[in-house]
């Protein structure tokens, strides 16, 4: 309890999606946590499972806790799961983090992603790969496809335009190309990738919206 008199320390609450390699939730929380500490504000963590449920105990819990702002990561198929619920209860400030939501005034912070992985495929092909795999994860996925639309955040949709547009931009048909889309369970995820590379024999080079191929 802070001693009487002293002046109360603003607390910013902190929702962000788990992963299953930790390379984005965990070190993006520490950063986050760090520069509120910094400015003079403690914070309140919740990592959360990428659905809508999660999303929402999450963000009940925090608006509970009366903090003052919310940094939150979207869910996957959510149509905005905690943001109108953060919004009517709330009048404080919230920031999405690595994703955004069309149709939703609120301030986001992303990284440019269709634009870095068209220059993946455009970085490649100067290396002279003319066949090329790509592999995402889609959460909701109960099995392996090999189109997919609507990836169900505006990360992963970046990133597949991205895919689409560096392969354009030098002259190779998306549709030639080998594509899979997997669920983001960890045990299948691997069992795709793996059958990808195993089938796929043409290929030279596979860019993928996880990085957790990477580690494989």
């Amino acid at each position: 309890m802070a001693e009487r008199g002293m002046p109360r320390m603003g607390t910013i609450g902190i929702s962000i999606l788990s992963d299953a390699t930790g390379a984005f939730a965990l070190p993006a929380a520490t950063q986050l946590t760090k520069v509120a500490h910094e400015l003079g504000y403690q914070t309140l963590v919740k990592i959360t499972e990428d659905d809508k449920f999660s999303v929402l105990i999450s963000i009940q819990a925090l608006i509970e806790a009366r903090v003052d702002a919310i940094i939150m990561t979207p869910c996957s198929f959510g149509n905005g799961a905690g943001l109108r619920q953060f919004q009517r209860y709330s009048p404080n400030p919230l920031v999405l983090i690595d994703r955004y939501l069309e149709g939703f005034e609120v301030s986001s912070v992303v990284s440019h992603d269709r634009v870095g992985a068209g220059d993946a495929v455009r970085h490649a092909f100067e290396l002279g790969h003319r066949q090329f795999a790509f592999f995402v994860s889609v959460a909701g996925l109960e099995s392996v496809v090999n189109y997919r639309s609507d990836c169900g955040c505006s990360t992963t949709n970046e990133r597949v335009a991205g895919f689409v547009d560096g392969l354009e931009s030098v002259g190779l048909i998306p549709k030639e190309q080998m594509w899979s889309f997997s669920p983001t369970d960890p045990i299948l995820l691997r069992e795709a990738s793996r059958t990808l590379i195993e089938e796929d024999r043409k290929s030279t080079r596979l860019n993928s919206s996880h990085s957790s191929v990477s580690r494989m």
